[in-house]
C-alpha cells in the first residue's frame, strides 16, 4: 500500500464495505472498518441465514466469498475478522484472515471445491465453539438417513 489513507477515503471505503456487507449477509449484526497506518481491518458479526439446517462449510464459504469480493476492490484491507452467531445469539465460531491468508485466498477459494471442509482452509485461523461443533459439516450429514 502506498501512503496513508486520508479521512475522506476512509469514509468512502467504510461506507462501501458496509453497504456490500449488508447485501452479502442478510442477517448482518455488525460491520466495522478500522484504519491504521499499515492498512485496514474489517470486523463482521453475522447470523447465517441458509435455511433450517446450517452447515459449517456453508458458513466458511459465505465468509470467504465476502472477503474474495473485497480483496481486489479494496487492497488496503489487510485483515478480516468474522464472528458467527446462531439465531439465539450463541457464538458459533471466529474466523480470521491475515495478510498471508488474504494473498493465498483466491487460490484456496477457487481451488478444489465441493463437499467437505475445504472452505475452512481459506482462513488463517478458525475457532469453533462447542455450540458450533454441533453443526453438521456439510450435506453428507444426510447420508444413510433414508431421506429423499
Amino acid at each position: 500500500m502506498q501512503g496513508e489513507i486520508n479521512e475522506e477515503e476512509q469514509l468512502f471505503i467504510s461506507e462501501r464495505i458496509k453497504l456490500f456487507s449488508e447485501k452479502h449477509f442478510s442477517l448482518l449484526e455488525k460491520c466495522e472498518v478500522t484504519f491504521t497506518e499499515n492498512g485496514a481491518k474489517v470486523y463482521i458479526e453475522f447470523v447465517p441465514d441458509f435455511g433450517s439446517i446450517i452447515f459449517k462449510n456453508d458458513i466458511w464459504r459465505i465468509a470467504a466469498a465476502h472477503a474474495m469480493n473485497l480483496i481486489y476492490i479494496f487492497p488496503e484491507i489487510n485483515e478480516y475478522q468474522y464472528v458467527v452467531y446462531d439465531k439465539n445469539k450463541n457464538k458459533l465460531m471466529d474466523l480470521s484472515l491475515d495478510e498471508v491468508g488474504i494473498r493465498s485466498l483466491p487460490e484456496k477459494f477457487y481451488g478444489v471445491r465441493g463437499p467437505g471442509n475445504y472452505y475452512r482452509y481459506c482462513f488463517t485461523k478458525v475457532e469453533v465453539t462447542p455450540k458450533g461443533n454441533e453443526l453438521p459439516l456439510d450435506e453428507n450429514f444426510f447420508e444413510g438417513s433414508q431421506l429423499p
